[in-house]
């Protein structure tokens, strides 16, 4: 390789006087002149550069594992729309058996044909880096089932956004259960007021 390209890179390990050990990263150029080719080799310590790889790899792994602790529904996708990871959770709420059935495919997919609109303008915003607040939305489950459900996103970079999905359905029904209530105590105050009229 370096005979046709002219530069090499690659890593090893090498040894202190100490007996420890450290990673370092070999630059071999060849240069080419009258005579004898010669191999010139720049070595580098890279622990330092290696240590932040993996305090970064570790940091990335409670950061995932938190995500996959949470309760609520969790999505990130790309520009295109397609989601490039999912929670637990967001497989619970969309039906899916697990997390990678929902990978690759388009995030708009999981939103009722009549919220589309307001969901693609909601992601427009989020990519220009505005923290997109919660809001209600109709999502659909794999099956094309709707639960309403509020959401809210907010881009990673210039090509991520996360999406976190919290499904409000039992919210829905206590509100529902509690006007019900509240309408059949209006009813039954009414009752009770023609009564005491009625009996003078």
């Amino acid at each position: 390789h370096l005979r046709e390209v002219g530069v090499a890179t690659f890593r090893a390990v090498h040894r202190r006087k100490d007996g420890s050990t450290y990673p370092v990263e070999t630059r071999l150029a060849l240069v080419r002149r009258e005579g004898t080719p010669l191999i010139v080799a720049f070595a580098h310590d890279i622990s330092d550069r290696e240590a932040v790889r993996t305090a970064l790899r570790a940091s990335e792994e409670r950061y995932r594992q938190l995500i996959d602790l949470l309760p609520d529904g969790v999505v990130t996708y790309n520009a295109a729309g397609k989601i490039t990871y999912a929670n637990p959770a967001a497989a619970r709420l969309t039906g899916a058996v697990r997390p990678e059935e929902l990978l690759g495919t388009l995030v708009i997919d999981r939103v009722h044909p009549a919220a589309r609109g307001v969901a693609a303008e909601r992601l427009r915003r989020a990519l220009t880096g505005e923290l997109v607040p919660l809001a209600e939305s109709r999502l659909l489950r794999l099956d094309g089932s709707e639960f309403p459900a509020e959401v809210t996103s907010v881009a990673i970079d210039r090509n991520q956004i996360i999406t976190v999905a919290r499904d409000v359905s039992e919210r829905h029904r206590a509100d529902a259960e509690r006007s019900a209530l509240e309408e059949r105590i209006r009813q039954a105050e009414k009752i009770e007021a023609l009564g005491t009229l009625a009996g003078g």
